[in-house]
């Protein structure tokens, strides 16, 4: 039996239905000769609530979505707090630098872009942790490959934690057995860096935000002539003009 899970990747043009309904998987099911296994089939999927994916300018004008940037297993990754996926999904490529077993599933998910494209997960990562703070919590991941964030976390997570999204103030409110509440806030909308001073950047960096050193640096120097250089100490010639080199032994 597959358990359905239906994704709609940055495409609202295409209208969007459940892998059931999939004009083209019913098409195929049609001329496949198997008419009957194929509505039994149909009938055993559980329909499940849809995860979009869009990019991190796109969500931070969302308000029933939260983006922000944490650890997973300690490697540092965008994420996207969405109620709207009901499972948890992580990008192939940061699943690769987490270096953790897959777990086979025992029912795998149908997968169903906005394109139509219908495709199985068939594994599942679970030795994971989010860490939040100085708290590391656990989730699993179903992985797949996507654009626009590494990792999404879904109504899965969010109900396990007791996790509640606050769409006026963009954060995220997580209920910690040691914590009253721990709140999350996510990116929002700007139009210009801001500078602050090196004081509030340090108590930043105290408090656990992600900060970037760049470093720049450029190839192309003005050679300068010989008149340009500075003289530091004048010397006496030690070769004299009528001095045509050293003298021989």
């Amino acid at each position: 039996m597959l358990r359905s899970l239906k994704l709609s990747l940055s495409q609202p043009k295409i209208q969007e239905h459940y892998p059931d309904e999939c004009p083209k998987l019913n098409k195929a099911n049609r001329t496949s000769g198997d008419g009957g296994s194929v509505e039994k089939a149909n009938e055993n999927v559980k329909r499940t609530t849809r995860a979009f994916v869009v990019n991190a300018k796109e969500a931070a004008y969302m308000p029933d979505v939260i983006a922000c940037t944490f650890r997973i297993n300690d490697v540092y990754a965008k994420n996207l707090f969405d109620s709207g996926a009901n499972q948890s999904v992580i990008d192939y490529e940061l699943c690769k630098l987490l270096k953790e077993p897959l777990v086979k599933l025992d029912k795998p998910y149908l997968v169903e872009t906005a394109n139509g494209d219908l495709f199985k997960i068939n594994e599942v990562l679970v030795n994971c942790k989010i860490t939040l703070f100085k708290y590391n919590i656990h989730v699993k991941f179903l992985p797949m490959t996507f654009v626009g964030f590494d990792a999404i976390i879904g109504l899965d997570w969010l109900a396990t934690n007791q996790a509640c999204i606050l769409c006026d103030t963009k954060s995220i409110e997580v209920s910690i057995p040691t914590e009253r509440k721990l709140i999350i806030k996510g990116h929002k909308p700007t139009n210009h860096v801001g500078i602050i001073p090196m004081i509030k950047a340090i108590n930043c960096l105290n408090k656990g935000c992600l900060a970037y050193l760049i470093l720049l640096t450029t190839d192309y120097q003005e050679k300068k002539k010989l008149e340009e250089v500075l003289i530091i100490v004048y010397y006496t010639d030690v070769f004299p003009d009528e001095l045509s080199g050293l003298p021989s032994d």
